[in-house]
């Protein structure tokens, strides 16, 4: 404990801590997927007590951005650029945002920090509520728009900052006015004491020009029709759950409010494929696989042409829908199923792939292909589950669903799903 910002020294037994994970570990035995998840279960999770507490700097979440990224990547504490297929704030993210879903630890930090504002606003009677605790503007301007309060005695609500008048604070509705309170008032006054007596007028200093008084006349007709009821405790809402209540997890995914969203998210992610499968769709769609295309990009020795057909150019999305080998494949496997129509032709650069309503066009074709790959395979499992627990005998047009079986023998076996 001190009262005083914690030095370098101080800190580095956390980033210590963190790196003594590692050689405890059989890396060279896991895929990135297994090294995905204990990054995500075992490294993060052991800063959640130390960042619920302490602020960490950011030369400390570097430190330990550091050793995640680089055992994800190379299962080692060091590793270069050329290991790093995806640069690390886009694998923090989460993957309906197009990462893996691994916690961003500042915004995570933040979110945790969140909460301490929560729990005094919410439970002003705990020891430590009248303590300043240290928390990021990013965090405070996040706290200051989730939350809303409903008056009822109004001992527990700010008169100028709290969001109290239809949702909005003074602070919002008459900035102008705003600014003329000193910053002292401003932290201290409460609801209760600003409509006693019309105390609130007393804030309110400096010179008044024509809009100040018109954002006053508002204010003034707002404030009038407010009753306080004394017997009645103030209420806050968090507006992010709908039970009004705190979770860290939703303050972590406001901070992503804005971003734009990952379009093969629920083909990748939401399938029955071995995660491994997952993982490799998912570079796939960020087109990070060392085809020739990017290492002729960057200088580096490559094939001329396709190693398969030899007669174009090798891009990903070439080895995987465009090639003659590839599309020979997707075309026997359609063919099972009646929908030989689906099969990628030559000039094809989109498919449509069944989703919950109607047929969606993705930019990259090869996910609606495997996408509706697992999803039969899902949907196979279950019927045979469905069939086995009524005591029922797959009909005949179930049974030409066996098919979807035979990829397993190259893909790996159903129990791999959960691995």
């Amino acid at each position: 404990m001190s009262i005083k910002k914690l030095t370098q020294s101080q800190l580095q037994p956390i980033i210590d801590i963190v790196a003594d994970q590692l050689p405890g570990w059989k890396a060279d035995l896991l895929n990135r997927v297994g090294r995905a998840i204990l990054v995500q279960h075992v490294l993060t999770a052991t800063l959640i007590y130390v960042a619920s507490a302490l602020d960490l700097p950011p030369w400390c979440l570097k430190a330990i951005d550091k050793i995640r990224w680089n055992f994800l990547w190379r299962g080692r504490k060091e590793a270069n650029g050329g290991h790093c297929l995806i640069a690390w704030p886009k694998v923090a993210r989460p993957k309906e945002l197009g990462g893996l879903g691994i916690l961003d630890l500042q915004r995570f930090g933040w979110a945790l920090r969140v909460r301490w504002l929560w729990l005094g606003k919410t439970e002003p009677e705990r020891p430590w509520s009248a303590f300043p605790i240290p928390v990021h503007n990013c965090a405070k301007s996040l706290f200051a728009t989730a939350v809303h309060s409903e008056v009822g005695n109004g001992a527990n609500t700010k008169f100028w900052t709290d969001r109290w008048l239809d949702g909005r604070s003074i602070e919002m509705l008459a900035p102008n006015l705003f600014a003329c309170v000193p910053r002292r008032r401003v932290n201290k006054r409460t609801v209760q004491e600003a409509l006693t007596n019309d105390k609130w007028l007393e804030d309110i200093q400096g010179h008044f020009s024509v809009a100040v008084l018109s954002e006053y006349l508002d204010i003034w007709a707002l404030v009038q029709e407010v009753v306080l009821q004394f017997d009645v405790e103030d209420t806050h809402k968090w507006r992010f759950e709908a039970s009004g209540q705190f979770s860290t997890k939703s303050a972590y995914e406001a901070f992503f409010n804005g971003s734009v969203s990952f379009q093969p998210c629920k083909l990748i992610w939401g399938t029955w494929a071995p995660r491994k499968c997952k993982f490799f769709l998912w570079l796939v769609a960020h087109n990070r696989c060392w085809t020739a295309d990017r290492l002729a990009r960057r200088g580096l020795p490559h094939p001329e042409h396709c190693p398969l057909c030899e007669q174009e150019d090798e891009s990903i999305n070439h080895l995987l829908s465009a090639c003659v080998f590839a599309r020979q494949f997707w075309n026997e496997w359609f063919s099972g199923f009646g929908l030989q129509e689906l099969t990628p032709q030559t000039d094809c650069t989109k498919v449509y792939s069944k989703g919950s309503t109607p047929w969606l066009c993705l930019e990259h074709g090869v996910f609606g292909r495997l996408g509706m790959m697992w999803c039969s395979m899902g949907l196979l499992l279950e019927l045979i589950e469905l069939s086995s627990l009524h005591e029922r005998k797959l009909n005949f047009g179930c049974l030409q669903v066996l098919k979807i079986l035979v990829p397993w023998s190259l893909l790996g076996s159903p129990t791999s799903c959960w691995s």
